[in-house]
C-alpha cells in the first residue's frame, strides 16, 4: 500500500489513493487502501488511542450520489456518510482483517481522505490539561504510523473549535487572567504554546466540532 503524507485543512495525516469505479454496476475495492491506516490505529495499545480518532471521508468527485457498502467475511453492510462525507461507521479491526471490500454503487470517481480528530467532551468549560494531553498523544501516534519518516511528519501544535463569529472564548490562565482564543476560518485556535498555563478553556457557545491543528 502506497502512502503518502498530506496537508488537509486541518493537520496533515495520510491518504489513500483516488480510486476509481469506471463501470455503472458495482465495483469494488480493497477496504485497507481506503482506509487507510485505520488497522495500525487499532494495533495501538487501547491506552495510546484514548484521546484521538482517524475521522475518514469520502467523496464522489462529480458531485453524483452514490451508495457506499461494505462486504466483510461474505456479510454487507451499509457505510453511512455525513454531509461532508464523513464515514460515520467505519470498519472494525475484525473486518480490514477478514479482506473486507468497499463497494460503490455507481460509476462515479471516488476520493477518500483521513484526519485525526481530537477526543473531546465538547461543553462551554473544558480542561485545557484534555487538549494538551489529545495534541501529546496524537503527536506519538503520527511518529509511530509515519516509520522511518517519523522525523518528516507534521507535527500536532493545537486544537481548533468550529463557533460562530459571535461566539466568543478565551483561555484561563493559572494566575486567574484571561487571553482571547484567535479567531480565523470559523474556528477558534488553542496552541499551548501561546496559552502556557492554562487551566481551562471557555466558550460563549459549545463548539460544535474540534480538529487538530499544525
Amino acid at each position: 500500500m502506497n502512502r503518502r503524507i498530506f496537508a488537509l485543512a486541518g493537520v496533515a495525516i495520510f491518504i489513500a489513493p483516488t480510486f476509481a469505479v469506471g463501470q455503472p454496476t458495482e465495483r469494488s475495492v480493497d477496504a485497507n487502501r481506503v482506509f487507510a491506516n485505520l488497522l495500525d490505529y487499532y494495533r495501538l495499545p487501547a491506552a495510546d488511542r484514548t484521546r484521538f480518532h482517524p475521522a475518514y471521508r469520502l467523496r464522489p468527485e462529480t458531485g453524483a450520489t452514490v451508495s457506499v457498502s461494505l462486504l466483510s467475511g461474505g456479510v454487507r453492510r451499509p457505510l453511512d456518510l455525513g454531509p461532508d462525507g464523513r464515514v460515520l461507521n467505519p470498519p472494525t479491526a475484525a473486518e480490514l482483517q477478514n479482506d473486507a471490500q468497499v463497494i460503490v454503487s455507481s460509476a462515479a470517481r471516488m476520493s477518500s481522505g483521513v484526519t485525526l480528530e481530537p477526543t473531546l467532551l465538547l461543553a462551554t468549560t473544558m480542561a485545557a490539561a484534555d487538549a494538551v494531553a489529545a495534541i501529546n498523544q496524537a503527536n506519538v501516534a503520527i511518529g509511530r504510523f509515519a516509520g522511518a519518516l517519523g522525523l518528516f511528519a507534521p507535527r500536532v501544535r493545537g486544537v481548533s473549535f468550529t463557533a460562530s463569529a459571535s461566539a466568543a472564548a478565551a483561555a484561563l490562565l493559572s494566575d486567574g487572567r484571561r487571553t482571547s482564543l484567535f479567531y480565523r476560518n470559523e474556528v477558534f485556535e488553542f496552541r499551548p504554546a501561546d496559552a502556557r498555563g492554562a487551566s481551562q478553556l471557555i466558550f460563549s457557545v459549545a463548539p460544535s466540532s474540534a480538529a487538530f491543528m499544525e
